[in-house]
């Protein structure tokens, strides 16, 4: 990428919270929801909202937080679709991005729009960071592939999540076809093969710097074809596929998955209390938010609400003593 935004120099961070949205829920999901983290950073940690417009004139563009018209965290636009089918490319020149803008020590967590962080305990997992390159959390309970270990995806099988996509949002199709006519989404059913210790989901994951380097230069090396057809698994690895196409890529790469079953939880399934994120803007009342979800959020925010005021008079105190003795 070329552009270098002159908003601020290149600030060094343990890592970036990276948060994948979009233009159409951007109000609904980011905006609306009012227990997300309303600040420009997390534990040190940078809160990048992440946008799509295939127009942008340069590479991608960053709104730091005191341009934002009162919204406190970074929002950064890179120049791909703003389409779900074409996450994948959105996530990749995210990544790109961030580590133009920031000197970034460990890596970044990659965040869906409809989770909603569990604040204490994703306080806990950033201050207690795991040394490990991919950690996801993984449906399946089988162990974890041990370093070092040699994968090559040549197998492949039939996914029609794009087909039902499209069948969901109709006018997105027409938009692709006007600018892709010869689009078909059957032409991108042949998914590869993802060994179940690299299944990871998609809502929420970590990357370190040397994963996400790996999957930078990967997609340039093909100029970020989401189309791109791979002749070892004769399957399309990236199309509507983001989750497929991180571990297609990391697992040709000999990078192992970590599980960890504290990522996120399912707001329509059995809760897990000790979960980093909720997955929740999915049906329900309250943003898709259920009642046990929901008295966890609250109370987080009357701690963090008590834990601010205490620090608030702490400050206040320590600057009274100070004048007072500057006044002596």
């Amino acid at each position: 990428m070329v552009f270098k935004t002159n908003f601020f120099p290149q600030t060094q961070v343990n890592g970036v919270i990276l948060i994948i949205t979009c233009q159409k829920y951007f109000r609904t999901r980011i905006l609306g929801n009012t227990f997300r983290i309303n600040s420009h950073q997390f534990t040190g940690w940078p809160i990048v909202y992440v946008l799509g417009d295939k127009d942008l004139k340069q590479d991608y563009a960053i709104a730091p937080p005191d341009m934002t018209h009162s919204f406190n965290s970074y929002i950064l636009t890179v120049k791909c679709e703003d389409y779900y089918a074409q996450i994948f490319k959105k996530i990749v020149m995210a990544q790109e991005a961030v580590y133009e803008i920031f000197n970034i020590k460990y890596g970044i967590l990659k965040c869906d729009d409809d989770i909603t962080f569990n604040k204490p305990k994703l306080k806990d997992f950033l201050n207690n960071m795991q040394s490990c390159d991919w950690m996801a959390r993984r449906y399946s309970d089988i162990e974890d592939f041990k370093c070092p270990f040699n994968h090559k995806c040549v197998e492949n099988l039939i996914d029609n999540s794009i087909i039902n996509y499209y069948l969901r949002n109709p006018q997105e199709l027409k938009e692709v076809i006007s600018e892709k006519s010869d689009f078909k989404p059957e032409d991108y059913v042949v998914s590869p093969v993802i060994p179940k210790e690299l299944s990871g989901a998609g809502p929420l994951y970590y990357l370190s710097c040397k994963a996400s380097r790996i999957i930078i230069e990967y997609f340039k090396k093909y100029n970020y074809d989401l189309y791109y057809f791979d002749e070892d698994s004769q399957s399309y690895p990236f199309v509507c596929r983001e989750d497929i196409g991180t571990a297609f890529i990391l697992g040709n790469n000999g990078i192992p998955m970590i599980n960890n079953p504290r990522m996120f939880c399912h707001a329509w399934k059995e809760l897990n209390e000790d979960s980093i994120g909720f997955h929740t803007h999915i049906w329900g009342n309250n943003n898709g938010i259920n009642s046990k979800i929901l008295d966890i959020l609250i109370e987080n925010d009357k701690s963090l609400s008590k834990s601010q005021k205490k620090n608030k008079k702490r400050r206040e105190k320590q600057k009274a003593k100070k004048t007072k003795i500057d006044n002596i």
